[in-house]
């Protein structure tokens, strides 16, 4: 036991009472739990109730030492009000361009007891507050003492403990026989530190591990390194007393400060060689770490957004507003930067060329929007808000602003926190840090915000090339079959039922429902040569359309059924070509007569437009694109020319819109692009391959099958 003498000042205001030596909160003489740097700014608001204090003060007492963003202390602030503000009154006032005033009528009360509290394991504590004409104790009541068991309470115990037995025991063999457990969620936030001090600012590595930086109670930090799944957690050093802030893209450079002196920051090689001062204060790199981004006070300005080019010194502001800009990173491309501005009133997400130039507003909330990034493809912008239930939580938003912001955590009464480095490098996770524990810690979570249903699935069998029925009620698909061969079948969505069409020599092949729902088109080997087929739903009337020697594949039906596109090779010395021939498979005749490899056709709107995967793009390596072509040849253009391949396209029934498979960060993930070319989003979000999409005939849903539960199964994907 140890004893502590109950005496000190305590704060009074509202219906809260503060006290500064216990480190404790009262509402209503209920204990209301803060985290350290919490407590501290409160504190600080409370010894200079009714003065303005600036930002730059505020954070010098609460952190001492140590260099941290004003995007800190506006959370710690953000979450004092939440706590504080809730019968309407509002105890902190921002003053715009210089800080905070606490402004209620705070009571400092000398509490002093004539008795010491006697501090046990189960930490029993007398709190006493200052009331008129002396001082009050409120002493917590004691547990009841135990009794002993009587011999029929053993009996009656051990009577339970046996049916207890025999329930496990029961859903022990019911488990086992039927597997009734539910499945693990995919999505679920899966907690990778615990530790009694705060973890935070996760970001991923280009190996695939986390960096992180634990804060202890007297604001000493260090930085650790971690395995993705939360194992291995390692200190990481340099040479002398140096903390590291930042690492380069290519991780070949850091940043840091030299303990004891937060005034300047330093750069140098990864091991801590050919160190220079650097002349700003950088919050991110870009992917070619040539660039650096960051927020200075600008005289009177209380923030602007720079760029810091390396190779010539160049310090360039590029948000020019007179208002609080903060959190800048850089697009994928280093075209850009996003940062969150109070231009329009409160903090929101802004997007700006890096010459300054093309600034747009991309959210829209009276809440607080901050800490914007991209992610690794370009596509989505992470954020922070706290626009729902007060709390902070993580969203994303299409980084060219369209659609409404996503969130992805939903947990009550914490903050979740995700900041720049938080997206894994293949684009498929997001780190964040939350104190739903009453401390930080850090979670890893899916990045999908468009989250697939399966549709159909075989234990033993891959599934492939689905397609709908004109009224939406069927897909057409392929079963894969032990010998390399198969099925051609349809799926019921109604019912749940599947029929059996015809066996296929090919084991991968495509599909299409004709307009009318009276025929498959299909591929299909026949004499070890690949032909173009249609067949009835129930399996009648196969037809071979093409009948050539050199191979036909990827048939696709025109918008009336008049026409089929498809590819064959029968042009010699061009290539794989695309081709158009009527339903009947009469008068073929090629579209295209350049050299080059051509894939993946479908038709757009009406009959006189194709879609297509071509190659035509000239950088090393003959990247596939998607490119759009007249049916009779002309006017040929590029819709996407993005970082890899780019194939197996499909046309939305309105024909405004293009879903396509692209392998830009190791697998086949499923994008969307208008048939302008703008507005792009990357759909899926996991590490497995994706395969062709088809459009529903409604245009709201695509149907896909993808290798993400093991097996490759039919998936289903509400449209954005």
């Amino acid at each position: 036991m140890e004893v502590v003498e109950d005496s000190g000042l305590v704060y009074e205001f509202g219906r809260f009472v503060v006290d500064p030596k216990e480190r404790t909160l009262f509402a209503d003489g209920i204990p209301v739990h803060l985290r350290a740097k919490e407590f501290d700014t409160l504190i600080v608001l409370l010894e200079h109730n009714g003065h303005a204090l600036s930002k730059e003060e505020m954070m010098s007492a609460v952190w001492q030492g140590a260099f941290v963003e004003e995007s800190n202390l506006a959370k710690q602030i953000s979450r004092l009000r939440k706590l504080l503000n809730t019968d309407g009154e509002e105890f902190i006032e921002t003053l715009p361009k210089h800080g905070y005033r606490f402004r209620a009528s705070v009571r400092r009360c000398l509490v002093e007891s004539e008795d010491a509290v006697i501090l046990e394991k189960r930490t029993v504590k007398r709190v006493t507050f200052a009331i008129e004409g002396g001082t009050e104790g409120e002493v917590p009541a004691l547990p009841p003492p135990r009794r002993p068991f009587l011999r029929a309470s053993r009996v009656t115990l051990l009577l339970v403990m046996s049916i207890v037995g025999l329930a496990v025991l029961g859903w022990y063999f019911r488990e086992t026989i039927f597997d009734t457990r539910p499945a693990i969620d995919p999505y679920a936030p899966v907690r990778l530190t615990d530790n009694p001090n705060d973890d935070t600012v996760p970001s991923w590595t280009q190996d695939g591990r986390i960096r992180f930086r634990r804060v202890y109670p007297d604001n000493r930090s260090e930085t650790l390194i971690m395995n993705a799944d939360g194992t291995g957690q390692t200190e990481i050093g340099i040479a002398g007393s140096r903390t590291i802030t930042g690492w380069s893209h290519d991780e070949q450079k850091i940043i840091f400060v030299k303990n004891g002196d937060a005034s300047k920051l330093y750069l140098s090689n990864a091991d801590g060689s050919s160190e220079i001062p650097l002349p700003v204060r950088p919050g991110g790199w870009s992917m070619d770490s040539k660039m650096m981004t960051f927020r200075q006070k600008v005289a009177d300005d209380p923030g602007e957004v720079f760029v810091y080019f390396l190779e010539t010194g160049e310090i360039r502001n590029i948000s020019n507003n007179p208002t609080f800009d903060a959190d800048p990173s850089f697009s994928p491309d280093g075209k850009q930067v996003v940062y969150d501005s109070a231009r329009d009133g409160n903090q929101e997400v802004y997007v700006t060329n890096i010459d300054g130039t093309g600034t747009r507003r991309l959210t829209f909330s009276p809440a607080l929007d901050v800490h914007p990034s991209f992610s690794p493809d370009g596509t989505q912008i992470l954020f922070n808000s706290d626009r729902e239930n007060e709390n902070g939580d993580v969203y994303v938003i299409n980084a060219d602003g369209s659609g409404r912001p996503v969130k992805l955590t939903t947990w009550d009464k914490s903050n979740e926190t995700a900041e720049p480095g938080s997206w894994s490098p293949d684009g498929t996770k997001i780190l964040f840090y939350s104190d739903c524990n009453g401390k930080d810690d850090i979670y890893v979570m899916s990045a999908e915000t468009v989250r697939p249903k399966l549709l159909l699935a075989d234990p033993k069998h891959d599934l492939s090339a689905p397609s709908y029925s004109p009224d939406g009620k069927e897909i057409v698909y392929s079963k894969k079959l032990e010998d390399k061969s198969a099925e051609l079948r349809t799926f019921d969505l109604e019912t749940g039922s599947s029929a059996f069409i015809k066996k296929t020599e090919l084991p991968s092949i495509t599909t299409d429902w004709s307009p009318d729902g009276r025929w498959i088109l299909f591929s299909d080997r026949v004499n070890g040569n690949s032909e173009v087929f249609v067949v009835r739903p129930d399996g009648s009337e196969l037809q071979n359309l093409t009948n050539n020697e050199l191979p036909d594949i990827d048939p696709a039906w025109s918008r009336d059924g008049t026409h089929i596109v498809f590819i064959s090779g029968r042009s010699q010395g061009i290539g794989v070509q695309l081709y158009v021939m009527n339903a009947d498979g009469s008068e073929p005749h090629p579209v295209t007569s350049q050299k080059g490899w051509e894939s993946d056709p479908k038709w757009a709107d009406d009959n006189s437009r194709i879609i297509f995967s071509c190659d035509r793009t000239d950088v090393p390596g003959n990247m596939l694109d998607i490119c759009e072509i007249g049916a009779d040849g002309s006017g040929e253009r590029r819709v996407v020319s993005h970082r890899s391949h780019d194939m197996r396209p499909a046309v939305s029934p309105d024909g405004n819109r293009i879903v396509f498979l692209a392998r830009s960060d190791g697998n086949l993930e499923l994008y969307v692009v208008n048939r302008d070319g703008s507005g792009l989003l990357r759909l899926t979000r996991d590490l497995a391959d994706e395969q062709p999409p088809a459009w529903s005939p409604d245009g709201k849903k695509i149907v896909f099958s993808s290798n993400r539960g093991g097996l490759y199964a039919i998936y289903e994907l509400e449209m954005p």
